[in-house]
């Protein structure tokens, strides 16, 4: 049996971002928080990485567009408790908390310090809180 430690955790006044698990599965990263009602997480995309958001609990809006389509227009959906949506890489994304939530975000690559593979592109209006 292998104990998983939490590897990473941010605390700030939107709330708590964990990172769970770095492996040699398909999802090399998982990560979990909370977040409360207006907070604003993306604003960004990945080269190297595709992504998985799912709301445990509460909702959110997810916008995303595809920066490879020149003319993609931007998507908006809405997920309730229990929905979530795979992002691909170069989809830039942002989420909007509707209400206070819980949510995981399974990732392809783990989180690298040297090579974060995070580029920002605002995708959706507002900054984050």
């Amino acid at each position: 049996m292998k104990k998983i430690i939490n590897s990473y955790q941010r605390i700030d006044k939107r709330g708590i971002f964990n990172e769970y698990l770095n492996g040699n599965q398909s999802w090399k990263s998982i990560n979990g928080g909370t977040m409360k009602k207006g907070a604003l997480m993306g604003n960004h995309y990945h080269k190297k990485c595709l992504t998985f958001f799912f709301i445990v609990s509460g909702s959110a809006e997810v916008f995303s567009k595809n920066l490879k389509k020149k003319t993609a227009k931007i998507e908006k959906v809405k997920l309730e408790k229990l929905e979530g949506v795979i992002l691909d890489k170069y989809e830039t994304h942002a989420w909007r908390f509707l209400k206070d939530s819980t949510f995981l975000l399974l990732k392809s690559n783990k989180y690298n310090e040297n090579d974060k593979d995070i580029y920002e592109s605002a995708v959706m209006p507002g900054k984050k809180l």
